[in-house]
């Protein structure tokens, strides 16, 4: 039906992983503060974490969720110029489009010519 949207949108990112596993155990070895074990371990995982995250962050990272819905604005012409018989055929299309679409799906028609006004709201 449509595309998937890639999960990363520069996956080259990633490349850096490595370079941030890296420093973080750079800055682990090379601290000035004594800890005890236990919290220069999580010490070093957390400045991993927020390397991991700043990579992430740049790899454009999004979670894509599948939705069964679908949300429409119909738009019609009603400018005095419009043809009658045109205006009757595009009426009848945007009915037999609503008709098409789910019960879960949503719908809103808007009405411009002079100006514009919502005729029926999204719902």
């Amino acid at each position: 039906m449509f595309a998937r949207a890639p999960v990363l949108r520069r996956p080259e990112a990633l490349l850096l992983l490595p370079l941030a596993v890296a420093l973080a155990v750079v800055a682990a070895r090379r601290s000035v503060v004594a800890l005890a074990p236990v919290r220069a371990r999580a010490a070093a995982v957390a400045r991993f974490l927020l390397l991991a995250s700043i990579v992430l962050a740049l790899a454009e990272t999004r979670a894509v969720l599948p939705r069964d819905e679908l949300h429409v604005v119909f738009c019609a012409d009603r400018s005095a110029s419009i043809d009658p018989q045109f205006l009757r055929l595009e009426l009848e299309w945007i009915e037999g489009a609503a008709r098409s679409m789910t019960p879960k799906d949503r719908a809103a028609l808007v009405v411009f010519g002079e100006d514009a006004q919502v005729e029926r709201p999204l719902s």
